[in-house]
């Protein structure tokens, strides 16, 4: 029974961070690339920023993978499955820290930056977010097909 539900953490903590990276990927950041938000400098960046906790589902779904690694599911496929999210989820996070982290980190200082500096870094942040996107949502696919099928 309590496998059964961690696996329902799983999914839908891994089918909401995908869908939040595919919101980011193809609403919010072509509607930031719009003259007017560009011209407002980095204040609607910044509420963006508090309002997205990726992080926490990030860390949720990982903690849940490595308890049904470690202690449930013992056939597998299921184990397979859960590998998979775990090293997609803790890969996402890894990029994320490395390559968006930074662009963030620039976006929300007080530094003044120029407009141009603010769109470049806007694009590159955009172009991050689509890499990001494509493995959360495959394995968000295949967290719910495994579901769908087997419960």
């Amino acid at each position: 029974m309590i496998d059964k539900l961690l696996n329902l953490i799983v999914v839908v903590t891994s089918t909401f961070f995908a869908s939040t990276t595919f919101s980011i990927a193809t609403v919010d950041h072509p509607a930031r690339m719009g003259a007017k938000v560009i011209t407002e400098g980095h204040e609607s960046f910044k509420r963006t920023l508090s309002l997205i906790r990726q992080r926490d589902l990030c860390f949720i779904t990982i903690t849940t993978s490595i308890i049904n690694l470690l202690f449930f599911n013992d056939n597998f496929l299921d184990k397979s499955v859960n590998l998979i999210n775990f090293l997609s989820i803790g890969g996402i996070l890894i990029f994320t820290a490395i390559s968006i982290l930074p662009i963030n980190a620039k976006l929300t200082s007080n530094q003044e930056l120029s407009h141009q500096e603010i769109k470049n870094l806007m694009i590159s942040w955009g172009k991050l977010h689509v890499i990001r996107t494509i493995p959360s949502v495959i394995n968000a696919i295949i967290l719910l097909s495994r579901f769908v099928m087997f419960t």
